[in-house]
């Protein structure tokens, strides 16, 4: 009996540090763009906005970032931060390929951990989540 006692606490051990490390810590899966511009967190809060002009803006209202027509994302201090492509992906300063958007509008990181979804219409713009309320590992 207790050599079963011992395996079960190793086992369930085992799996809670398995679990664990399975976690992506850069994860931000759950934020969204809707149709509206809005970006909203993992619990449908409005957090921010893309406007029609590329503005990235907190929810007061302060302009975090810009990302252009042909797809530069600029900080407020107009950094250049990466391209983002038309169809979602992000490109960062050196060429690496950060953000992969797939058919469905769900953006993934280079190891394929989830990472957020977008509206149809925003695809592009859906970038903003990476870059000013996620992982911010663009930031220079």
């Amino acid at each position: 009996m207790k050599n079963l006692k011992t395996f079960f606490v190793l086992f369930f051990t085992f799996l809670a540090i398995t679990f664990a490390s399975a976690q992506n810590p850069h994860s931000y899966w759950g934020q969204s763009v809707n149709s509206k511009g809005e970006i909203l967190d993992v619990h449908g809060k409005k957090i921010g906005k893309v406007d029609k002009s590329g503005k990235v803006k907190n929810v007061k209202g302060v302009v975090l970032g810009t990302i252009a027509k042909n797809g530069t994302v600029t900080d407020k201090s107009k950094n250049i931060l990466g391209k983002a492509q038309p169809n979602g992906n992000f490109i960062s300063n050196n060429g690496k390929l950060i953000v992969i958007m797939d058919d469905f509008g769900k953006a993934k990181d280079f190891h394929g951990h989830m990472l957020y979804k977008t509206n149809e219409n925003f695809r592009q713009q859906s970038v903003a989540i990476h870059c000013f309320f996620g992982a911010k590992c663009c930031m220079p």
